[in-house]
């Protein structure tokens, strides 16, 4: 008997860790399936732009102190890729997303220490539309949350074992993540507050609480030590220097902490939309029934994920309104994790709780499975919508730019300060040459673009369509399938298209009016 119970144990075993291996298997499918179908956005180059500098740690330390370098290294590496450059540089995030995915497992298994949670929370982040987008952006939102979830399972491995090991661990990933996100802080703040908590209910319940607050103590200034050496090279040129502390002036943008925040936070973050979507509704009222629905361990296991994810959005709040800036969504990629591991739970839950007032335990897991096929089928749609969606066009506006003719001039405006050079950086990554190009910034005058007779010999790129009569108009994105770029109630919710028009004045005077029609654009973002 013992032979056979031993038997049943490895095979059960093997089926679980087999279905952790099928779980990252999805998320590695669905993240780098049409990795570089879309072109970058204005973000995107900027990075790469950083990232193929000659002097790449010196290019990043001019960039602030709100630009840690481990994306951008990931992303220099990256780029040494047999593959395009805009997938190369994509990789690292789709790879970061995967390794979310296996750490939001390994919370969720040790949080709840449920296996039927851990793989349910595991599967409902590999097919979240909004951590599908963003694992496959090059930007570093993905790897802040991968990592963030990192210090938090070896936080609570450590806080469960107490042994130096563990500490060390944490203390080690702590200084990764100063690595990798200036929201570092507000992690380690709640962090400290978790342990905090830990440390009351155990000296309620008679537990040995000797030691904790020195190790916790102890880790965060490893990880203080890990980080250091960048944050010294960096204060080399901050300090003292014209370094802006602030992304904008304060009140650039008002955040208004309200019910609208937090319902724009759920669209957004759970269904990768401006809208409520069938899966917004069924993911935000699964997580905020799990502590009710679920009991004993898998309450505090929700609780905690619902406290994190709110308290997170909340202190944001004052924090956006000191720097200048907005809540944009993206920043915040890393609360998908902890709502769709509360949601994980209420499904769990809701099937434990069926089968204890039927008095059948074995309707626990139809139950619970079916309330979590429900979510999966719901959200893998939303994202197969996602892959039908646009980001903008750049890869279109190169092809503008190397199709026109040698004696066309190429006009790109008006744009905003820092996207020129982005452009022409782009121009360069597709190896198309510009000395034809003319982009111009918002305010700048453009009486040096002229037009040779009567002929067509200036093509304007713009990034608002000029809707005029006199302009032949080629818009390079389908407006109803562009990606918007949202936020909060501050900043609303933008696209970013492209449109090419062609200029035939037949005299000056003609010319002069399609100039001016051009000239007097918005910059190339557009309000929905």
């Amino acid at each position: 008997m013992t032979g056979a119970r031993t038997a049943t144990a490895v095979h059960r075993t093997r089926l679980l860790y087999g279905a952790v291996v099928a779980v990252l298997g999805v998320a590695a499918v669905v993240r780098f399936s049409q990795l570089g179908a879309q072109s970058f956005w204005v973000d995107e180059i900027g990075v790469t732009q950083v990232a193929d500098s000659e002097g790449l740690l010196g290019a990043i330390r001019d960039l602030g102190p709100y630009e840690p370098p481990l994306s951008y290294v990931a992303v220099r590496v990256a780029l040494h890729l047999p593959v395009g450059f805009e997938t190369a540089a994509r990789i690292p995030s789709a790879v970061f997303g995967i390794v979310e995915v296996g750490a939001l497992m390994l919370v969720a298994r040790e949080a709840s220490r449920r296996w039927a949670v851990t793989l349910l929370a595991g599967s409902l982040l590999a097919v979240a539309p909004f951590a599908v987008r963003y694992g496959q952006e090059a930007r570093y939102y993905t790897a802040f949350s991968a990592v963030a979830l990192v210090t938090w399972w070896l936080l609570l491995r450590a806080l469960r074992t107490g042994t130096r090991g563990w500490w060390i661990g944490y203390g080690v990933s702590v200084g990764v993540l100063w690595l990798t996100h200036p929201f570092t802080p507000i992690v380690v703040v709640f962090q400290a507050v978790a342990v905090a908590i830990v440390l009351v209910w155990r000296r309620r319940h008679g537990r040995m609480t000797a030691g904790v607050l020195w190790s916790f103590g102890r880790s965060v200034l490893l990880g203080v030590v890990v980080a250091a050496p960048w944050y010294l090279f960096g204060a080399t040129a901050w300090l003292g220097s014209d370094t802006r502390y602030v992304i904008n002036d304060p009140g650039t943008f008002r955040v208004v902490l309200d019910l609208d925040l937090y319902k724009r936070a759920a669209e957004w973050l759970l269904g990768n939309t401006g809208n409520v979507t069938v899966l917004v509704v069924l993911l935000a009222l699964a997580a905020l029934a799990a502590p009710w629905v679920s009991t004993r361990r898998l309450r505090w296991t929700a609780a905690g994920a619902l406290a994190y994810a709110l308290a997170f959005l909340t202190v944001l709040v004052p924090l956006a309104n000191l720097g200048g800036t907005y809540v944009a969504f993206r920043r915040v990629e890393l609360l998908v994790a902890p709502m769709v591991l509360a949601a994980a739970v209420a499904a769990v839950g809701l099937g434990d709780r069926v089968a204890a007032l039927a008095r059948r335990p074995a309707l626990a897991v139809p139950v619970g499975a079916g309330v979590g096929a429900i979510l999966l089928a719901v959200s893998a749609m939303a994202t197969v919508d996602y892959y039908d969606g646009e980001k903008t066009n750049y890869r279109g506006l190169a092809s503008a730019v190397a199709d026109a003719p040698d004696d066309v001039t190429v006009v790109i405006g008006p744009v905003t300060p820092a996207w020129a050079p982005r452009i022409r950086r782009y121009l360069g990554f597709q190896d198309v040459g510009d000395q034809q190009v003319e982009v111009y910034r918002v305010g700048e005058p453009v009486a040096s673009i002229t037009q040779t007779g009567s002929s067509c010999t200036v093509l304007w790129i713009t990034g608002v369509d000029p809707a005029n009569s006199e302009f032949e108009t080629t818009p390079l994105n389908d407006l109803s399938r562009l990606a918007p770029i949202a936020g909060d109630a501050s900043l609303g919710e933008f696209v970013l298209p492209w449109y090419v028009s062609t200029s035939c004045a037949p005299d000056a005077e003609a010319f002069d009016r399609q100039r001016a029609v051009v000239s007097g654009l918005a910059p190339g973002i557009t309000q929905q």
